[in-house]
């Protein structure tokens, strides 16, 4: 039977708890507020042999129920939130009592899945209604001391935020997001958006999985040709176990475009932002460390083809240290055009290598924090006077380094402007030599105020 009153005996608890009141949304005024508005025992599809199940103000209590018993809960919801939402119920079920079938329909033949305790999230569009649920419970002898309980809830969250186990699959398949919470990807697959991207972090952080050699590609994010990746509001890390230095935490290819808007970056000892082809990247209000060799370089091989990408860089701190202390905060070696600005850049051996491209920079500060000096690249070989470079960061240390010396591994190797305008930097070099005295007739034009 089910009565209006709770029967003595050992009682199960099935509690129901409110959806969330808000989260963390980048428009103010938004609000996702989806609520419960009633719960009842409904008595004609109800059955126990011995027990009873009440409502006590937001909870049913079960009392004295047996393996034949079935009670069946009404909830309804009521959506205030004034814009997109989607939701799910959550089922915690603990002590012998669980819910069988959860439906849309008092009729019974509109069931709701359960997975791991949850329904499917569903979207919820302004002003419609969720409507009703009707849970099925079932459970063991509780007549012998057994006790029992049962909480339900709903999760709701704004249409585009990504939770839990979705989020790999969700940001794969590109499209826009918010964060709710820290989120980490930690499968061995690395994230390659089939599509435009756009993360709201949200204030939280997203951790990318490490890339590994064993995933193609390796890089923790891939943003493919023709393919937009955004990142803003947060915290982006990239999981590190072990020396990655060759391994970019995210590789931008041909006509790809990464933008990256007040975030804080943790590149770990990767090889960081690894930036090829006619690439396009946008870093602004930013922090970037790494403890690799490069927080941002270009790639030089020809295999690559064409190398002409923009890199736009604007109020940002962008610093790598490492214990060899061999390292650049910034490097470029192709066709790039660079533009930095209100900017610090910190590194221990070159804060920026200007190997090739275009590069102006406004209002740059640099701090080298490493002098040890290192004889092959440092100082020039005493009979012909030039200077033994390789490729990357492997040339004299400075706080800015421009040209491209006598290495030969480069496709392009010009220098085709420096425009250079205000900073603090103590060491400019052209080549190993001080960048005001040098004369060098393939840089063309070189600005120093």
């Amino acid at each position: 039977m089910a009565g209006a009153a709770a029967a003595a005996g050992v009682a199960g608890t099935v509690a129901y708890f409110n959806s969330h009141s808000e989260i963390d949304v980048t428009v103010s005024a938004a609000k996702v507020d989806v609520e419960q508005t009633s719960l009842e025992v409904i008595a004609d599809k109800t059955s126990m042999a011995y027990g009873s199940a009440t409502v006590n103000g937001n909870k049913v209590v079960v009392s004295m129920m047996v393996p034949e018993d079935v009670v069946v809960i009404k909830a309804s919801y009521q959506n205030k939130s004034n814009i997109e939402t989607k939701y799910r119920l959550d089922v915690v079920a603990e002590g012998g009592v669980e819910v069988s079938k959860v439906y849309k329909d008092a009729d019974f033949t509109n069931e709701v899945k359960l997975s791991a305790g949850s329904t499917s999230w569903e979207d919820l569009a302004v002003g419609a209604e969720v409507g009703d649920r009707y849970f099925v419970l079932t459970g063991d002898d509780l007549t012998n001391g057994g006790t029992a309980s049962l909480t339900i809830g709903l999760d709701a969250v704004q249409s585009n935020a990504v939770k839990g186990a979705v989020v790999e699959d969700a940001l794969d398949k590109g499209g826009e997001f918010l964060l709710t919470a820290d989120q980490a990807i930690d499968s061995v697959n690395t994230l390659v958006p089939s599509s435009d991207l756009t993360v709201d972090l949200g204030g939280k952080t997203l951790t990318l999985a490490a890339p590994s050699s064993n995933s193609v590609p390796h890089s923790a994010l891939t943003v493919e040709a023709g393919r937009t990746v955004v990142m803003k509001n947060g915290t982006l890390n990239v999981a590190v176990t072990d020396d990655l230095n060759h391994m970019s935490a995210a590789s931008i290819w041909a006509k790809g475009k990464l933008v990256l808007d007040n975030v804080v970056v943790d590149l770990g000892s990767t090889g960081g932002l690894g930036i090829t082809n006619s690439a396009d990247v946008a870093i602004k209000n930013s922090t970037i460390t790494s403890s690799g060799y490069f927080a941002i370089s270009t790639n030089a091989s020809s295999e690559y083809g064409v190398q002409n990408p923009h890199i736009n860089i604007e109020n940002c701190q962008i610093s790598v240290s490492n214990s060899e202390k061999d390292n650049a905060a910034l490097m470029v070696n192709n066709n790039a055009v660079l533009n930095v600005k209100d900017t610090k850049l910190t590194a221990d051996r070159q804060c920026l290598i200007v190997r090739d491209g275009v590069c102006n920079l406004d209002h740059v500060t640099f701090d080298k924090t490493d002098n040890t000096e290192r004889a092959k690249r440092d100082v020039a070989d005493t009979t012909t006077g030039k200077f033994a470079y390789g490729t990357g960061n492997e040339v004299t240390k400075a706080e800015l380094f421009v040209g491209n010396g006598d290495n030969n591994g480069y496709y392009h190797g010009v220098v085709k402007a420096l425009d250079f305008r205000s900073g603090d930097a103590k060491t400019f070099k052209l080549n190993g030599e001080a960048i005001e005295d040098a004369k060098n007739p393939s840089v063309k034009t070189i600005q120093i105020a």
